[in-house]
C-alpha cells in the first residue's frame, strides 16, 4: 500500500525559507560591494608597474642632452686582457681585449636602476665614438666605474676626449649609425672633456695593468667601486666572492 507523502512541517518549512533568504541576502550584499567598488575605482589612477623594453618597441625621441651628466673624471686604467670578452653595449658585439676603466662623476639621476630605456654614456675616442658599460649604477654616490673599450696603441691618451649621456636606448641595439648620430647631436655643445689635469690626478702613474680575462677585470672594477662608490658596498662584494 502506498503511503501519500508525509505534509512538512512548519517549523522545517520556515527554516528552509530562513535559509533561501539569507543566501538572496548575501548575493545582493556581496553584488553591492562590487558594484560599490567598481564605482569608487572609476577616475582613480591605478598602480603603474615598470615593463620591460622590448627590441620590438621603438626607440624614444633623443631628447635635450644633458652637459652635466658627467662632470668629473676621478680615476683611469688602462688595461689588457689575455682573453677577449664581447662587448655587449652595441648591436655589432665587438671583441674586447684591452681599454680604460674610468671612475666617473655623473648625475645620481640618469643612473637610476630601471627596466627601461636609459641614457646610454659615449666616449667619441679619436679612433671612433664608443659606448661605455657601466659596472656599478652611480645614483647612490654620484660615482660610476665604467669599461671603455679602446685601442691602446691608436688611443693612447685620453686627453680632450668628450664623455656625455647620450638619448636613452637599450645599449645592445646600438648600430653604428645610432652611435654617430649621437656624436653628431654634441657638435658645438659644451660637454664634458677630458682636461690633461684631470688625467695628472688620475692614477695613470700604475701604467697598464695586465689581467687574464673579463672575470679578473670585474674584480678590479669592484676594488673601485669599494673605494669611490661605498653605497653600493653589496655589489662590489658580491663580484669579488663570486
Amino acid at each position: 500500500m502506498k503511503y501519500p507523502p508525509r505534509p512538512q512541517s512548519r517549523s522545517l518549512a520556515v527554516s528552509r525559507r530562513l535559509r533561501i533568504g539569507s543566501l538572496t541576502a548575501v548575493a545582493v550584499a556581496l553584488a553591492g560591494v562590487f558594484l560599490w567598488s567598481a564605482t569608487r575605482s572609476e577616475g582613480t589612477e591605478r598602480p603603474r608597474f615598470p615593463v620591460e623594453a622590448s627590441d620590438a618597441e621603438p626607440s624614444p625621441q633623443a631628447g635635450p642632452l644633458d652637459p652635466l651628466g658627467v662632470h668629473r673624471l676621478i680615476q683611469a686604467v688602462p688595461f689588457r686582457l689575455a682573453s677577449p670578452y664581447t662587448h655587449a653595449y652595441r648591436a655589432d658585439q665587438p671583441l674586447v681585449s684591452e681599454g680604460w676603466l674610468l671612475v666617473l662623476g655623473v648625475a645620481p639621476d640618469l643612473v637610476r636602476p630601471t627596466n627601461l630605456f636609459q641614457p646610454v654614456l659615449y666616449a667619441g675616442l679619436p679612433g671612433g665614438t664608443q659606448t661605455l658599460e657601466r659596472i656599478n649604477q652611480g645614483h647612490i654616490d654620484g660615482v660610476s666605474i665604467a669599461l671603455l673599450p679602446a685601442e691602446l696603441d691608436t688611443d693612447p691618451s685620453l686627453a680632450g676626449v668628450p664623455i656625455w649621456f647620450g638619448a636613452p636606448e637599450l645599449p645592445e641595439r646600438l648600430t653604428n649609425e645610432m652611435i654617430e648620430a649621437e656624436a653628431t647631436r654634441i657638435t658645438g655643445l659644451s660637454i664634458f672633456r677630458i682636461s690633461d689635469a684631470a688625467l695628472r690626478t688620475a692614477g695613470l702613474d700604475a701604467g697598464v695593468i695586465e689581467v687574464a680575462d673579463r672575470t679578473r677585470l670585474e674584480e678590479t672594477a669592484a676594488e673601485l667601486i669599494l673605494q669611490y662608490a661605498p653605497g653600493e658596498r653589496s655589489l662590489a662584494e658580491g663580484i669579488l666572492i663570486d
